[in-house]
């Protein structure tokens, strides 16, 4: 990820880790940290502690993609428009992030590869996310209004069948 980052940084990206998971339990902050002393320009870390879950939508709405191994900051990114280089780690990731977000260009498997081949395949992944970043945008927006419908339409089923009002 240093790497990645490193990249990006020598192109005048501004680089900003964002921690979405801080609890006891788990915990992005000493991950976030290690990355961030690998840098050579060291990243901002910015972290759920210390803003709102709403006010981090906002910071992601403003970046121009987001390399996440957490499905709903991506999920969440991807709902202001943000384009997403995703760290699968789990088969739901091809479903929500490949088929129902369009992303799946975009998705980096973690199982089943060399550090080298998975260094290579993410850099090579967030550079075309990175030249492609306006069109994946414009996407991502035109595809929200039918994603945010399905999941009000989910949330009316389920409110239905925990009454017992099928109707």
């Amino acid at each position: 990820m240093s790497q990645v980052a490193n990249a990006f940084a020598s192109k005048g990206a501004e680089v900003i880790i964002l921690c979405q998971t801080t609890s006891d339990k788990y915990d992005d902050r000493s991950i976030a940290k290690k990355i961030a002393e690998a840098c050579t320009k060291h990243p901002m870390i910015i972290t759920t502690a210390d803003i709102s879950i709403q006010a981090m939508k906002g910071v992601m709405q403003h970046c121009r993609l987001l390399v996440s191994s957490k499905m709903h900051s991506t999920v969440l990114a991807a709902s202001t428009g943000t384009p997403c280089v995703t760290l699968a780690y789990a088969l739901k990731v091809q479903g929500i992030i490949g088929d129902m977000l369009g992303l799946e260009k975009y998705i980096v498997p973690l199982n089943g590869t060399d550090y080298l081949s998975f260094e290579s395949r993410l850099s090579e992944t967030v550079e075309r996310c990175w030249s492609e970043h306006e069109q994946l945008r414009a996407n991502l927006l035109q595809r929200m209004p039918a994603i945010q419908s399905m999941a009000v339409r989910n949330i009316d089923i389920l409110a239905r069948l925990l009454t017992g009002n099928e109707g």
